[in-house]
C-alpha cells in the first residue's frame, strides 16, 4: 500500500475498494469544497463512489467497509489449507478421516469434499 499524500499507480484496479485512508481523504477533500468530479479523477474512481463514501460518513460516521452479505464460511482459510495439504499429503484417505486429522468435526462430509475440489491441484 502508498504512503499516504504520494501519486497513485496507475496500477489500481477498476473496481477495487478503497483504503481507509483514501475514504479519508475524500471525506476530508470533500468537506473543504473539491467537487466529486475532482476527486474521481484525484483517487481514479467512479462519482458515484465518492458519492457513496460521503453518504455513508454522514449517515454513519464511518469510513470502514460494511459487513459483506450472505452466509458465513463453516471452515476458515487455516483449516482450509490444512485440509487441502493433507488430502494432497495422502490422496486416498477416506473423508471421515480427514475430518478427524483436521479437527473440522462441524462440518458436512460433502464440505469436506468441496473444499480441496475448490482450490484444485
Amino acid at each position: 500500500m502508498r504512503a499516504f499524500g504520494t501519486e497513485i499507480s496507475g496500477n489500481r484496479r477498476i473496481h477495487a475498494e478503497l483504503s481507509i485512508l483514501q475514504r479519508s481523504a475524500i471525506i476530508a477533500k470533500a468537506e473543504a469544497g473539491v467537487s466529486y468530479k475532482e476527486l474521481a479523477a484525484e483517487f481514479q474512481c467512479s462519482k458515484s463512489c465518492i458519492s457513496k463514501t460521503i453518504q455513508r460518513w454522514n449517515k454513519h460516521a464511518k469510513v470502514e467497509s460494511p459487513p459483506r452479505s450472505g452466509r458465513p464460511e463453516k471452515a476458515n482459510w487455516h483449516e482450509k489449507r490444512a485440509l487441502w495439504r493433507l488430502a494432497r499429503k495422502f490422496p486416498k484417505m477416506e473423508y471421515k478421516n480427514l475430518m478427524k486429522e483436521t479437527s473440522l468435526k462441524h462440518v458436512h462430509r460433502n464440505t469436506i469434499y468441496n473444499i480441496p475440489r475448490e482450490r484444485g491441484p
